[in-house]
Formats: C-alpha cells, structure tokens, sequence
C-alpha cells in the first residue's frame, strides 16, 4: 500500500482527550492516527468507532484526518497489512537464526512472541476485524498468514525427516505452532498479569518444542537457560 508506514514507526503513546498538543501539525499525521484507530478498533471494534471518535482522541477535526487516509476502511486495511507483513517478517527471521532444525523452531516460537507481545493490539484487531477489510486486503493478509503456516510446516516436516520431532500430525502441528500466543493470551498474561517478555518467549518456546515432541526439548531447555527463571532474557 503507498504510504504505509512501519508499525514500529508508529507513536507509542496518544495524547489523552482534550489534550492542548495538536499531533497532527508535527508531520507525524500518520502515526498517530494509526496509533489512535488501532487502541479505538481495540476497545470499541472496527464497527463501533467512527472517524470523529479517531479525531477527538488526537484533538483535531474528523475532516483532517482525510488528508491523510480516504476512509475507515483505509485505516483498517492499512493496520492488519502492516501487522501480518511484520509477523511474517518476524518468523522468517527467527527461523533463519537456527543452526539446526530443533533451534530454528525455537527461534521461529520466540521471534513470533515477540513481535505479538510487542504489536498487542494490532494482533487483537487484526484477529477480529478480517472480515471488515476491503476485498484485495483481506486476501493479501490471509495470504501472508498461510505463508507463516507454511513455514511452520516446512520446519515440522524437516524435523521429522530428520528424526527429530514426531508429532501426532505435522499438519495440526504447524496450525498450533501458528496459533500460539494469540490476542487473548497477550491480554491476560502480558497486559493483566504483567508477564514479562521474556517469561512468556520461554515458555512459548518450550511449548512449541512440546507440540513436536521435540526428543532433545530436555536438553534445549537446559542449554538455554528455560528451566531457570533468574537467567531468563530477551538477549
């Protein structure tokens, strides 16, 4: 899409309703009304936000907010693409970090983790709001989410063949694989329970060796510090 910018480049925070700073004037249009729309599709869904609701929560007029996007839908179109693009991007990174078939699952786990933690909300409304995007979006995320699937599947199938994993089903393997650390997990084990990052990397990572039946997932704790908490990091 032309002028997408990266979730990463997106503000961090929104001014709060009310607030006397005017985003919009500080050529950081963009971000910040994606940043808005993204906490307001959240809480409220796609269907229960208007343009007006974006425009108070940054203390513009709605009718500003169309120099930069054309519509609703636009925003939405634009969020869920950059998210799954940068999910997709995520896990193929993780998996290239691996010298062997065992540690490149679990890279792929902790790299996915990551960027979902990292991306909360817009994994949350990118989960619930697929069926609001316009036609040729909707198509380009579900086909980058069957990408991710793919490479889960290509790592579980290399793994068996290597006599490594043996899952039940390497079909059903790559669903969960892709599944895990979803909108709703984030919720309550990041945001209510105030898990750290890197508590919730680990455990998605023994999880994921888990759903394999990785046979070395003893020893690949053990060497990566996850069966002890105190040497746990992000690095």
């Amino acid at each position: 899409m032309t002028n997408a910018l990266s979730i990463a480049d997106y503000a961090p925070l929104v001014p709060r309703r009310g607030s006397s700073s005017r985003p919009l004037a500080r050529a950081r249009g963009l971000p910040d009304i994606c940043q808005a729309a993204v906490r307001l599709f959240a809480d409220q869904g796609y269907g229960g936000t208007r343009m007006s609701d974006i425009a108070a929560v940054l203390n513009v007029q709605a009718p500003s907010l169309y120099n930069y996007v054309s519509s609703k839908r636009d925003l939405l179109d634009m969020l869920c693409l950059e998210m799954m693009q940068g999910a997709h991007d995520a896990l193929s990174i993780g998996l290239s970090l691996g010298a062997d078939v065992t540690e490149q699952l679990r890279r792929g786990m902790e790299e996915q983790v990551r960027f979902r933690v990292r991306h909360g909300y817009h994994l949350q409304v990118t989960s619930r709001e697929t069926l609001h995007l316009s036609p040729g979006v909707r198509d380009e995320v579900l086909g980058l989410r069957d990408a991710q699937r793919a490479m889960w599947l290509d790592v579980v199938t290399r793994g068996v063949a290597e006599g490594q994993f043996s899952p039940a089903s390497s079909e059903l393997a790559s669903h969960l694989l892709l599944e895990m650390c979803s909108y709703l997990q984030i919720m309550h084990f990041s945001l209510r329970q105030q898990v750290p990052e890197s508590e919730l990397v680990y455990w998605f990572g023994d999880l994921a060796l888990g759903v394999v039946g990785c046979a070395r997932q003893g020893a690949n704790a053990t060497a990566t510090g996850a069966g002890t908490p105190n040497a746990r990091s992000d690095g």
